[in-house]
Order: C-alpha cells, then sequence, then structure tokens
C-alpha cells in the first residue's frame, strides 16, 4: 500500500495565505486517496517547532505549490522553499501558482518553473497534475474533473 503524497503550500503575503488555505480546502474535499495538502498555518501546532516542522514538510514533500501574488513575487522566504522543494525532487514538481501575478512578470528563481494562473482551467491543471500523484486511485479523471467543477463556485 503507497503511503500518502505530501503536497506543500507556500505563501507569502494575506492575500496567498487566504488563496493557500481555499486551495488546502479544495483538495480536501476531492476524492484523492492519498493527497495530504500541507500549509504552515493552521498545520503547524501549537508548541511545535516551526523551523523544524518547516524543514520536514519541505523534505517529504513530492509537490509544492507557490501560492504568488505581485506583493510576494520577489519574497525570498518563497524562493527559499522552492529551492528546497526543487532540490530534492527528482521531477522538480514546483508549480507557481499566479493568483493576481500575469505569466510575463514572473521572475527567477521561480519563472523555471511551469507555472498555472489561479483560474479554473489553471486550478483544473493542478488539481490533474495530483491526481496523477495520487498512487491508487479509483477516480476516473473524467470524474475527478467533474466533481472540481462543481466546486470551484465555492472555492472561487
Amino acid at each position: 500500500m503507497s503511503t500518502s503524497r505530501s503536497v506543500f503550500i507556500s505563501y507569502g503575503d494575506k492575500t496567498s495565505m487566504s488563496i493557500a488555505l481555499h486551495l488546502r480546502d479544495l483538495i480536501l474535499s476531492l476524492p484523492f486517496r492519498r493527497i495530504d495538502p500541507w500549509v504552515a498555518e493552521p498545520d503547524i501546532q501549537s508548541g511545535q517547532r516551526w523551523g523544524m516542522e518547516l524543514a520536514r514538510q519541505l523534505d517529504q514533500a513530492q509537490l509544492g505549490v507557490l501560492c504568488m501574488t505581485v506583493h510576494n513575487k520577489r519574497n525570498p522566504w518563497m524562493a527559499f522553499e522552492a529551492g528546497a522543494l526543487a532540490k530534492h525532487l527528482d521531477a522538480a514538481r514546483v508549480i507557481p501558482y499566479l493568483i493576481d501575478l500575469p505569466i510575463e512578470d514572473l521572475e527567477d528563481p521561480f519563472k523555471q518553473f511551469q507555472a498555472v494562473v489561479a483560474d479554473e482551467q489553471g486550478t483544473q491543471r493542478l488539481i490533474m497534475q495530483l491526481h496523477q500523484l495520487d498512487e491508487g486511485t479509483n477516480t476516473p479523471e473524467r470524474s475527478m474533473r467533474e466533481t472540481l467543477a462543481r466546486a470551484w463556485p465555492e472555492y472561487h
């Protein structure tokens, strides 16, 4: 039996934190079997050493999603997290999730990764990548797309 696949969701400001939490909730609402989204707030528990937990999550993640805005596109902490994720992931599955940031405004080091826009189509691309990562799933791709289409109005 496969273990869960950790998805590290990064944010760098209030807007991107809100989107990160919504994305986490959306992923949890979908019929994944082994996808475990992680967002520092609220997933770091009171009393935990946040730096140690963050390092553990970065090390265990199979995919990283960077919730990016025009205000955090130069955030050094997000660049650190992107680098930590890319360093240990064979396929470098780091996805910039662009909230209000046009793709052409994406800068290094983030522009080396294939980005998606945080709209319905881009979110569907992201969810379908998670579907592929979800080993042992018995949910057909079509069913996942239909479930996401129904969930999108509430998420957005």
